[in-house]
């Protein structure tokens, strides 16, 4: 009886461990927030970061904001500055579960909205009274452009095995439509920030970490 009694305790010790182990590695498994950031504007003077929001094991929303600003900028040479912003949502679906150190492919549409204003400082001359005086005159000279876009795109995102840094890659294309009237060739740069109207490529590279 002895040997049935402590043969019936080490069983419920050994079935609570392994409860708690199962409970463990499944709250590993569920990491349903992911933020990252996109290393790619950096070569054009902008910061975006992402937000992504699981709603089921192989479904997510991710919100992007981006924020660019720059100063003699070396690919607006005929400006002396620029800032821009960008917004996107892209709803994604995943093909595998969740594998640590192992990457998931996805395909996704996305949403974005973004605007650039581009200024050039100007001074000249101005004469005025009787008899004219001489006056300089220094103003900011403003071009901006907007644009929606509506694309797809896939790509892999990939949660470390034994930590939570994440890395996401992604490859896709969009159709650009202006949303404003004014000259949208200055600002627009083929591949790095278009804005004239057509299909364009797009691609992403962001690091970060994943947490419940």
């Amino acid at each position: 009886m002895k040997n049935l009694f402590f043969s019936l305790v080490f069983l419920a010790v050994r079935l609570n461990a392994y409860c708690q182990e199962a409970t463990s590695e499944s709250s590993q498994g569920m990491l349903n927030n992911v933020i990252t950031f996109n290393l790619l504007p950096l070569f054009a003077n902008g910061m975006e970061f992402n937000y992504e929001r699981f709603i089921k094991e192989r479904q997510s929303i991710r919100f992007t904001l981006g924020y660019y600003l720059a100063e003699k900028p070396y690919f607006y040479t005929s400006f002396d500055g620029f800032n821009g912003l960008k917004v996107e949502i892209q709803p994604r679906f995943y093909f595998d579960d969740l594998v640590r150190g192992k990457g998931r492919l996805y395909a996704s549409p996305y949403l974005q909205y973004k605007h650039i204003n581009l200024y050039k400082n100007i001074s000249y001359l101005l004469y005025e009274g009787n008899p004219p005086v001489e006056k300089q005159v220094n103003e900011r000279e403003n071009t901006f452009a907007s644009a929606g876009v509506v694309g797809i795109l896939v790509g892999s995102q990939k949660v470390a095995r034994h930590s939570r840094y994440v890395l996401d890659i992604y490859l896709g294309t969009g159709l650009l439509l202006p949303l404003n009237d004014y000259p949208r060739s200055t600002p627009s740069l083929f591949l790095v920030n278009p804005y004239e109207q057509g299909f364009f490529f797009k691609t992403g590279l962001s690091m970060g970490f994943a947490f419940h």
